[in-house]
């Protein structure tokens, strides 16, 4: 029993260490994001069902520093706001997979190929589930306004006044590290899951065991990571440091890809949250047509990788 103890200890402090700096750099840019870049004054822009109107959602999605739960109060405002729903489910979809600190979390594992291949494919699935989305809604398949209109409470530091009249030193200095603690309050204990899951692999799971049953470039290993993900409730951040540590112990790019992007979209709290916001077949629709989307998209992320 000691022994285990102390392998796990060993592996948790030096997989800790060795992420630390690559986290601390996330949340500090995270935080000069949220202080610089006015989110909120672009909600406006997506009222229409629209090609521009998607893309518009993934890119603002793309400066968002927010976790997937942290995402879902500025979604459910747009929505609010008046955003149609297929806009806010796209910004949604996109703003958890193309933060700072989702990115150099991937970079550390992954290298700057498939980080870039990563956020390029996530980007994709955003953008084509948004236009199936669209679709469905001007078609009436999917519901156009439904749920409260309250005022919300969660996220609020998402919507508060930028401090615009601040000196920038203080800016920089002050309100941007307040930022960087708020996302870290928000998405902390998903990070410390993450690692200690990730821990335990690295301890306690042989590499030969990963690469057996997640190792492989074929069909059946990706579909097998979805219901996998599914049981996962971890944030994006959470999933990124686990699918890391998989992907060093022999996980295939498709695998990785795939637990990352369904383990956010068939995520408890947020599918309950669409489903009484947006709708059940908004609910429905976004987990099916996300899903789908992922598992395609990981496959020719697998079919890259292994010409590269």
């Amino acid at each position: 029993m000691i022994a285990y103890l102390t392998s796990y200890l060993q592996s948790l402090v030096g997989f800790s260490l060795d992420l630390l700096p690559w986290l601390l750099v996330g949340f500090i840019v995270a935080g000069l994001v949220e202080e610089f870049v006015p989110i909120r004054h672009f909600l406006r822009y997506f009222g229409k069902n629209s090609w521009k109107s998607i893309l518009r959602a993934s890119s603002v999605g793309m400066f968002v520093s927010l976790c997937s739960c942290g995402a879902i109060p500025l979604a459910v405002t747009m929505r609010r706001k008046g955003a149609t729903t297929a806009n806010a489910l796209t910004f949604l979809l996109a703003s958890p997979w193309v933060g700072p600190i989702q990115l150099l979390i991937i970079y550390k594992f992954l290298g700057l190929e498939l980080t870039g291949l990563f956020f390029v494919f996530s980007l994709l699935v955003a953008i084509l589930s948004g236009s199936v989305l669209a679709r469905l809604e001007s078609g009436d398949m999917i519901e156009r306004d439904v749920g409260s209109r309250a005022v919300l409470t969660n996220g609020a530091c998402v919507e508060e006044t930028l401090h615009a009249r601040e000196p920038l030193r203080k800016r920089v200095l002050v309100c941007s590290l307040r930022n960087s603690w708020s996302v870290f309050r928000e998405v902390g204990k998903y990070l410390v899951f993450g690692v200690l899951i990730a821990a335990a692999l690295m301890a306690f799971v042989p590499n030969e065991s990963i690469v057996g049953v997640f190792g492989s470039q074929s069909w059946y290993s990706i579909l097998l990571t979805v219901p996998v993900s599914a049981v996962l409730e971890l944030c994006s951040e959470g999933l990124s440091i686990l699918g890391g540590q998989l992907f060093l112990m022999g996980a295939s790019a498709g695998v990785v890809f795939t637990m990352m992007l369904v383990g956010v979209t068939t995520d408890f709290t947020e599918l309950s949250v669409i489903w009484g916001r947006f709708g059940k077949r908004s609910a429905v629709a976004y987990l099916l047509i996300s899903t789908v989307l992922a598992v395609v998209f990981a496959y020719f992320v697998n079919l890259i990788w292994y010409y590269l």
